[in-house]
């Protein structure tokens, strides 16, 4: 028994799909929030990733301290040449923007997508406004290629914000808290 045949329009919509899933996921993936509880491994797990490395730290009060960050140790945290208490400190802010190329990619290359894949519909009846390409397949893919390098590039420059955020001093990570809003 052979199976019927599929209408092109039917079959270009499942070939889009299987694009735009995974750049979806992609994108979704790339902010990070991280909770440091008072512990020692995960003053040490924070020392690793952030040392030497340009941060912000968040005071309490809403002051804001930027430099090099030298690491949390036992009751303190030390950004730059200043040292505070770490119950003082509300969070670390690091902007990356390795992971900022990566998602303006991701973003760039999705929407290209879809704006090649309109002007490609737009132009593809009308003789005198026709792209060179008769198929708006190559629409799709210039405008995704586009998309792909200009979203690198203003991710890139923007980057993204990882937030390093301190539990209250007395969460337990053993008991279950209840969340309020």
């Amino acid at each position: 028994m052979t199976e019927p045949i599929r209408p092109i329009k039917e079959q270009k919509v499942k070939n889009k799909m299987i694009f735009i899933i995974p750049v979806v996921f992609l994108v979704s993936c790339m902010s990070s929030t991280r909770l440091i509880q008072h512990t020692d491994s995960s003053y040490q797990e924070v020392n690793l990733k952030l040392t030497g490395k340009t941060v912000t730290c968040v005071k309490s009060n809403g002051e804001e301290l930027a430099g090099e960050y030298i690491g949390i140790f036992t009751d303190s945290i030390t950004v730059g040449t200043e040292t505070i208490a770490i119950d003082k400190a509300k969070e670390l802010q690091r902007k990356n923007h390795g992971k900022g190329v990566i998602k303006g990619m991701g973003w760039g290359l999705l929407s290209g997508f879809f704006i090649g894949g309109i002007i490609g519909a737009v132009t593809s009846g009308d003789e005198e406004t026709k792209i060179v390409a008769s198929d708006e397949t190559i629409s799709y893919m210039a405008g995704a290629a586009i998309g792909l390098l200009l979203g690198g590039v203003y991710g890139g420059i923007s980057g993204v914000t990882d937030y390093y955020i301190f539990a209250p001093p007395d969460l337990k990570r053993d008991e279950p808290q209840e969340m309020t809003k």
